[in-house]
């Protein structure tokens, strides 16, 4: 039967409304859920989007660095019968982001931006362009402080970073590859992460957000939704995508304060070496949480108050202690001079103690340090001359003179089947298992083999005056019986084949503008750079 041209047109117009309305349901229902998830776009009460007003808020006082690093090169050269040297001096750019905080002109932003660099100048979104100095910088928590001298300036607040939330929407503002003020919003993904640059430094309790982070956002504001700082943008890991990192608001105006007052950075220190808190220390300290202080370098705020090895921390001023980040964070910017009230546990019992924080020293001082002596309410016949060999793949003698611990078992050999090749090396002397201080290789033999049928050992050693606890495992029995322990060798592993491959943080100003992560050679090419 033939059909009428009428009739095509009209199945055809049916079936493409048919088609338009199932879009339009799919749509809906897309719409609908994306709502129900909580991942709608930030507004307000009345429908309007917030993050363009924030943003129009925000960007006046956002800056755009530039800075100019003059490179001296010498190139020889023959002119006739003459040869000499000629210096000449080129110019290193470099471009970032910056959030001005007070009238005065005073602008944060990272280290890395303006670091080493010979002239720094500042555009302003209404075009205005300054040249600014340099009043102090930090390298260790990549903060740097410019000043320009200019009249009626947008200022942004620092808001109080330690009441921010995973899931609360922020936007970052910046630069990135030159773009002037580009504004991407998302979310804190994650609290308190520690990352490191190698070689450069490490950071601490970052804030971890999916908001856009390029190169040239450094030193750039993440802002909430109130229009304040939150944390300065710093650093992206290449590989991944959403994966940025700011440091948080508090530390920026801790750090900011005392290079507009000093022009740098004074912090204190206690003298102890801080662990974290493992669930094999848990068990055998009977604690559930704070610290554990590894050791305490003589002569330290912290040997003269009388804290000790073994010491759980639980409290610093007030503030209950979670983990070490946190703690080295209350410590590092306590006023030097000024007592604090710690709380520990000791053998079960909670003590409260006065400190009193100082300067940290020079950082070779501290190296050269010897550990505090131990205190001397701290301190059988053996039945298997090597148990720990046994035990651990390890082989020991009497700490001597040639040791700076006076006694101990001094770690001579280590198997490399073994776990504990991981965890320790030959110079180590363990100077305490459980609860028991270890005073030769005797005593901890006796008391291995008192004890051979744990699963693992919570194990307090000491090298070059700095003492750790760590977990050894017993190995599976009979494992060293047809060995023999030699001396721990350092094995050079592939690093791409899946074992050590670390992820390695860098600033997004140091990627070389065109650099491409997603090329084989490049990725090669960085890994073996960064991880060497």
């Amino acid at each position: 039967m033939k059909k009428s041209g009428l009739f095509l047109l009209l199945s055809t117009f049916l079936k493409i409304n048919a088609a338009g309305l199932l879009i339009f349901l799919y749509v809906l229902s897309c719409s609908q859920a994306f709502a129900a998830s909580g991942a709608s776009i930030p507004a307000d009460s009345s429908g309007v989007e917030l993050v363009a007003d924030i943003a129009e808020k925000v960007s006046p006082a956002v800056v755009f660095i530039n800075t100019i690093k003059e490179i001296k090169v010498r190139r020889p050269y023959v002119w006739g019968f003459e040869e000499g040297y000629l210096e000449q001096l080129f110019p290193q750019k470099g471009s970032g982001s910056g959030a001005i905080i007070s009238k005065e002109g005073y602008i944060v932003t990272n280290e890395h931006v303006i670091h080493g660099a010979d002239k720094i100048s500042v555009t302003l979104l209404d075009k205005r362009k300054f040249d600014a100095v340099l009043v102090g910088s930090d390298i260790k928590t990549d903060l740097a402080v410019i000043k320009i001298t200019a009249e009626n300036l947008p200022v942004l607040e620092l808001d109080d970073s330690d009441k921010i939330r995973v899931g609360q929407w922020v936007v970052a503002i910046g630069n990135p590859f030159g773009l002037e003020h580009t504004v991407t919003c998302g979310v804190i993904s994650a609290l308190n992460r520690t990352l490191a640059i190698p070689g450069e430094r490490n950071y601490n309790n970052l804030i971890q957000t999916d908001a856009s982070i390029n190169p040239g956002n450094s030193g750039g504001p993440l802002v909430s939704l109130k229009g304040k700082i939150i944390g300065i943008n710093t650093a992206i890991i290449p590989h991944g995508q959403g994966i940025g990192f700011a440091i948080p608001a508090n530390l920026c105006k801790n750090i900011t304060d005392q290079l507009i007052k000093n022009k740098a950075v004074v912090r204190s220190w206690l003298g102890v070496f801080i662990q974290e808190l493992t669930p094999d220390f848990q068990k055998m300290f009977k604690v559930s949480e704070g610290v554990v202080i590894g050791s305490v370098v003589a002569n330290s705020p912290a040997h003269k108050a009388g804290i000790l090895r073994g010491d759980i921390m639980i409290s610093y001023d007030g503030h209950k202690i979670n983990d070490r980040n946190s703690l080295i964070e209350l410590i590092s910017t306590s006023e030097s001079g000024k007592p604090k009230k710690v709380k520990v546990i000791r053998e079960g019992k909670e003590i409260e103690l006065t400190v009193t924080p100082e300067a940290m020293p020079d950082e070779n001082k501290i190296a050269a340090a010897q550990a505090a002596p131990e205190n001397e309410a701290q301190k059988g016949k053996s039945q298997a001359a090597e148990i720990e060999y046994s035990l651990f793949g390890i082989n020991c003698k009497d700490a001597g003179s040639d040791s700076k611990n006076a006694s101990g078992a001094e770690i001579t050999a280590i198997d490399q089947a073994a776990e504990a090749s991981e965890k320790l090396t030959p110079g180590d002397v363990i100077i305490q298992v459980g609860a028991e201080q270890i005073k030769d290789v005797k005593q901890l033999r006796e008391y291995l083999i008192k004890n051979k049928n744990e699963k693992s050992f919570v194990v307090a050693v000491t090298n070059n005056g700095v003492s750790r606890y760590l977990t050894l495992n017993a190995e599976a029995p009979d494992k060293f019986k047809n060995m023999t322990a030699e001396p721990k060798k350092e094995q050079k592993q592939d690093k791409r084949s899946g074992g050590n491959f670390k992820y390695y943080v860098i600033p997004p100003n140091s990627i070389p503008q065109g650099f491409d992560f997603n090329d084989l050679f490049n990725q090669r090419f960085m890994e073996e750079f960064l991880n060497e």
